[in-house]
C-alpha cells in the first residue's frame, strides 16, 4: 500500500508541473491583433485595444469605430469616407476632413450654401441654392448670374427693355435692335444685328470715316490713293504705284533714303535725309561715322588707364582719335586709330570683351586691340 501512495504522489507532480494552465488555455484562443483578447471578445479584433475601450457602448472598439461617440452597430458608411453616416457631416458625399466653414453642421462638399449657415438646407426653388444665399430665391437660377452686380439675380430683376426682345437693356448685345438669340459671331459682346464688323472683333466699334463700316473690317485710306492704310507703304503721302526701289517696306514718296534700305527712317539729326543715306554722321564726334561706328557712345579721352599707361599698352589718352602707348625708354608713340577699331576706345574695347583689371590700370595690350579688330572686320 505505501509503494501505491507514493506512485500516486508523483504521478500528481508530473501532471502539476507539465499541464497548461488555465490562464495559458485561454491564450491559446486566436487572437489576431495579439492584444491578449480572443477574436470571439474582442470589440477590434483586427485592431490592437489591450482596454477594450467603447466610449458609445456599441460593441464596437473605440479604435476601430467610425463614429466614437455615436451608437452605430452597423457601422454603415455610405461614401467610403471611413466616416460613419449616424456621424458623416456628408453621408452620401466623400469628405474625409468633415469641413464645414459656417458650422452649420452640414459639411461643405454637401452644402447649398457653403459660407452662410442654414442648417435645414431649405432651397425652395430647387435651383441647388439655398435660400439664405440665392439671389432669386423663388427663381431657379443655377448660375446665379447677376449682370449689374446689384445682389439680385438677372431672373428675377426687374429691368428696363428698349427693343422689347425680352432681354434687360442692363445684359443685352443689342439694346437699340432686337435680337432675341443675342447671336455674336465673333464674341465682340456687339451682337450681330447691331455690330458694325459682323465677323471681325471690334469692342469699340470704331469707324473713322462714319460709313457705317468699322474699320477692322473696313479699308481706311487716309491719304485717298486707293490703297488701304494697313497696306499702304506711304499711307500719308498718296503714291497709287507703291513703288519702293530699296525694298525696305516704305514707298519712295515718303523714303528719306530712296536708294539704301532704312525701314525706321532713322534720321538724328532730323534734316530730312535717313541716317542710312547720309554722307556721314557721327553722333559722338569720335571720326567714324555712325553706319560704320561699332561703339556710336565714344567718350573721349578715354577713360583709362586709371593708373598710368604702360608700355605696349594702348588708349586714346589725349581725344586725338589715335591711340598713344609708352615707350620703353619713354615718351609716347602713336598706332592704332579709332577708325582701326569701328570708333570703339579701349574702355569700350574692355567692356567688350570682359578684359581684366590689368587693362583698365594700365590701358589695352596689344592682342587685346588686334582681337578686336578682327572682330568688328567680319
Amino acid at each position: 500500500m505505501f509503494p501505491t501512495m507514493i506512485q500516486s504522489a508523483l504521478v500528481a507532480l508530473v501532471l502539476s508541473v507539465f499541464a497548461p494552465s488555465a490562464q495559458a488555455a485561454d491564450y491559446a484562443c486566436p487572437d489576431t491583433d495579439y492584444d491578449r483578447v480572443c477574436d470571439d471578445k474582442d470589440n477590434c479584433p483586427k485592431v490592437p485595444n489591450y482596454d477594450q475601450k467603447d466610449g458609445d457602448y456599441d460593441k464596437i472598439g473605440d479604435v476601430c469605430d467610425n463614429c466614437v461617440y455615436d451608437v452605430n452597430y452597423d457601422q454603415k458608411d455610405a461614401d467610403y469616407d471611413k466616416v460613419g453616416d449616424v456621424c458623416d457631416n456628408c453621408a452620401y458625399d466623400a469628405n474625409y476632413d468633415q469641413s464645414d466653414v459656417d458650422y452649420d453642421y452640414v459639411g461643405d462638399v454637401c452644402d447649398n450654401c457653403v459660407y452662410d449657415a442654414n442648417y435645414d438646407q431649405s432651397d425652395v426653388d430647387y435651383d441647388y441654392v439655398g435660400d439664405v444665399c440665392d439671389n432669386c430665391v423663388y427663381e431657379a437660377n443655377y448660375d446665379q448670374k447677376d449682370s449689374d452686380y446689384d445682389g439680385k439675380g438677372d431672373v428675377c430683376e426687374d429691368c428696363y427693355d428698349t427693343d422689347y426682345d425680352g432681354i434687360c437693356d442692363e445684359i443685352d448685345n443689342c439694346v437699340y435692335d432686337a435680337n432675341y438669340d443675342q447671336s455674336d459671331v465673333d464674341y465682340d459682346y456687339v451682337g450681330d444685328v447691331c455690330d458694325n464688323c459682323v465677323y471681325d472683333a471690334n469692342y469699340d466699334q470704331k469707324d473713322s470715316d462714319y460709313d457705317g463700316k468699322g474699320d477692322v473690317c473696313d479699308c481706311y485710306d487716309g491719304d485717298y490713293d486707293g490703297v488701304c492704310d494697313e497696306e499702304d507703304n506711304c499711307p500719308y503721302v498718296p503714291n497709287y504705284d507703291q513703288k519702293d526701289r530699296d525694298y525696305d517696306y516704305v514707298g519712295d514718296a515718303c523714303d528719306n533714303c530712296l536708294y539704301d534700305p532704312n525701314p525706321y527712317q532713322k534720321d538724328r539729326d532730323y534734316d530730312g535725309e535717313g541716317d542710312a543715306c547720309e554722307e556721314c554722321y557721327d553722333s559722338d564726334y569720335d571720326g567714324v561715322c555712325d553706319r560704320q561706328d561699332a561703339c556710336p557712345y565714344t567718350v573721349l579721352p578715354d577713360e583709362v588707364p586709371t593708373i598710368a599707361l604702360g608700355v605696349n599698352r594702348w588708349a586714346d589718352i589725349d581725344g586725338d582719335g589715335t591711340f598713344e602707348s609708352r615707350k620703353p625708354l619713354g615718351g609716347l608713340r602713336e598706332g592704332y586709330s579709332l577708325k582701326d577699331t569701328k570708333g570703339c576706345s579701349c574702355s569700350q574695347i574692355i567692356d567688350e570683351l570682359y578684359l581684366g583689371l590689368g587693362h583698365e590700370k594700365f590701358g589695352c595690350s596689344k592682342d587685346a586691340i588686334e582681337d578686336w579688330m578682327y572682330i568688328v572686320r567680319k
